[in-house]
């Protein structure tokens, strides 16, 4: 019996079925086709992306990943928003600045203006400390007290204390100088023979009482540098000795001294000391003159007239002199003798000075007190903001009285037929 073979053909009445799933296979084909060629055109060719983005209207910009803020992150508060300057110095992603730009940064980013270098300490830049400035308001600082001297006056109309013995805190001020590394100059003027009768007394003194355990430069300014003698200095104390023209007359020194003292602050002192103190050599320390007496602007009573009415002060009276004080103006009676601050306003005093001695030399003028007349002038419109009091400078040919518990620094009357060099 043969047997027959299955049949794979369909019949004709049951092959209509296949035509539209076959239609259907082919019309996907070709629409996908499309579309990837249509995205391959997009990718391939940017400048046709952008025009076509440049066509749409304007939209606005999406934030950058850096910049995008999620939900669970916090609202920055006022005191952490960082304004952005309009012309933003370049920083790497970071936060440090670019080598063309030797700025300094903080810990979170933002540019700390400039400062200053000075022996290791960072300190601000005064805007401009070549310029005037305006009178000055002081807080009275925390070391600083008036419970135990009653006895006189301890504070200015402006709240600057006067210095006296028990209203302050040597101890605390000495180890805040001493950790703060600060570096204190003595400027000392000697020209003709001045040196040899005064200096050595004046520096041996200023070694056992002067700012004792800071550091200390002694800037010593004398005609003949031969004849300065030897002196032997411990650790932390330096001298630096500077040849200056003697004039011919002790008026003339006398008035010069402003000049030398603004050349050598601008040429080393506000590059070397944190304070200076200007002094007269016919002086000798007797007691401790400590950190106590350091400050912005700081100006010496005159023991002379510390108890008398400005009426009775020496101030120049000439209208026409720069120096010029009227009777009814006046704080105290400043001694030339002794005036110090920090270099920048320093370096302000001194050179008004001199400016006005150079103006009352143009109509034949000078001042009765020479320069200590264009020093009072100078304080009284520019405050100091420490005051020390007739203990830090008394004049030997006054009788002492109780308000003086201490002599810090003995003040002579010069002779000056003996020592002018004439």
């Amino acid at each position: 019996m043969d047997s027959k073979k299955p049949s794979l053909v369909v019949p004709v009445h049951h092959r209509w079925w296949f035509l539209p799933i076959c239609l259907f296979l082919v019309v996907s084909l070709f629409l996908n086709q499309m579309s990837d060629a249509a995205a391959t055109d997009m990718v391939g060719e940017p400048e046709l992306a952008d025009e076509a983005r440049a066509a749409l209207p304007d939209q606005p910009e999406l934030a950058k990943d850096s910049e995008q803020t999620t939900l669970d992150q916090p609202e920055p508060t006022s005191e952490q928003q960082q304004k952005v300057p309009d012309n933003p110095e370049p920083v790497t992603e970071h936060g440090q600045l670019l080598p063309e730009h030797p700025k300094v940064i903080g810990e979170h980013g933002q540019i700390i203006p400039d400062h200053t270098e000075i022996l290791g300490k960072q300190e601000q830049t005064p805007v401009d400390h070549r310029q005037p400035t305006s009178e000055m308001t002081t807080t009275v600082p925390e070391w600083f007290t008036t419970e135990d001297r009653g006895d006189v006056q301890t504070l200015t109309a402006w709240s600057a204390p006067i210095l006296w013995e028990g209203t302050f805190n040597r101890d605390f001020l000495n180890k805040k100088h001493k950790k703060e590394k600060t570096v204190i100059g003595l400027a000392v003027f000697a020209p003709g023979r001045y040196f040899e009768q005064y200096l050595k007394s004046f520096l041996d003194s200023a070694e056992q009482y002067f700012m004792i355990g800071q550091t200390v430069i002694y800037y010593v300014m004398v005609d003949d540098v031969s004849k300065v003698p030897y002196f032997f200095l411990p650790r932390k104390r330096f001298m630096k000795v500077f040849k200056i023209k003697q004039e011919a007359r002790w008026q003339d020194n006398s008035m010069m001294r402003m000049h030398f003292l603004g050349e050598l602050i601008d040429s080393h002192i506000e590059h070397e000391a944190d304070y200076i103190f200007c002094m007269e050599v016919n002086q000798r320390f007797t007691g401790p003159f400590g950190a106590e007496a350091l400050g912005d602007l700081v100006g010496q009573i005159k023991a002379e007239f510390y108890k008398a009415p400005k009426e009775q002060f020496v101030y120049e009276r000439n209208m026409d002199s720069a120096a010029f004080i009227s009777f009814d103006e006046g704080d105290f009676y400043y001694h030339a003798a002794v005036f110090g601050g920090i270099p920048s306003k320093v370096f302000h005093l001194v050179r008004t000075c001199y400016e006005g001695i150079k103006k009352d030399r143009k109509k034949n003028i000078e001042a009765t007190r020479y320069e200590e007349s264009h020093l009072n002038r100078y304080l009284l419109d520019h405050k100091p903001t420490l005051l020390l009091s007739p203990e830090y400078c008394w004049e030997n040919e006054l009788d002492k009285n109780p308000d003086i518990k201490i002599v810090r620094l003995s003040w002579t009357v010069t002779q000056h037929d003996a020592v002018s060099g004439n």
